[in-house]
């Protein structure tokens, strides 16, 4: 190998175990890593990414307290619900009974829908407007058409306990139809 180095005329130096070495070689410094890739600032994907995590979560954010302000006077109604029961329980009064819940309910409808969607409305079309914000036929039954005619009577033959029951699923009608 020495020799083939002579020939050559290439300059060679033997190390220790008597293997040729090129002194180019020998100037050669030690590999040297570059830095270690930075977590931070992230590339443009993971901006667009973080963006739009933001966007659905305030977006998210923005339609759960919609919705709660929606719902928080239907939570009021169903407490004044079980406010009428107890009164109900205690006296007994039916007549009383089918006013208040009459006004409750008008009250309710004017906090979900515009005052000129519900303050003109009476007889069929109150109880089809009452059964349209629950989507279902709650009033439009014997019970329910006791609204009608019941407050103004002074003692009426109504159940009072199935129109407490019929108002609470109407409630829940309400609520799961807004």
């Amino acid at each position: 190998l020495v020799d083939q180095c002579e020939e050559h005329a290439c300059q060679c130096s033997v190390d220790e175990g008597g293997k040729p070495v090129d002194e180019a070689l020998n100037k050669l410094r030690d590999i040297h890593l570059p830095e270690p890739v930075s977590w931070w600032p992230p590339a443009i994907g993971w901006w667009i990414l973080m963006l739009l995590l933001v966007f659905f979560a305030i977006l998210f954010a923005r339609r759960v307290l919609i919705k709660r302000r929606r719902l928080a006077p239907l939570k009021a109604a169903v407490a004044a619900v079980d406010e009428l029961d107890s009164a109900y329980l205690a006296t007994g009064d039916t007549g009383r009974l089918v006013q208040d819940l009459s006004v409750l309910l008008r009250r309710i409808a004017l906090t979900l829908e515009t005052r000129e969607q519900v303050a003109s409305l009476g007889g069929e079309a109150w109880l089809q407007h009452l059964d349209t914000l629950a989507g279902d036929t709650h009033f439009h039954t014997d019970l329910g058409r006791a609204l009608l005619l019941a407050p103004y009577e002074l003692d009426p033959e109504v159940d009072g306990k199935a129109l407490l029951d019929l108002s609470r699923d109407w409630l829940e009608g309400v609520r799961r139809h807004v």
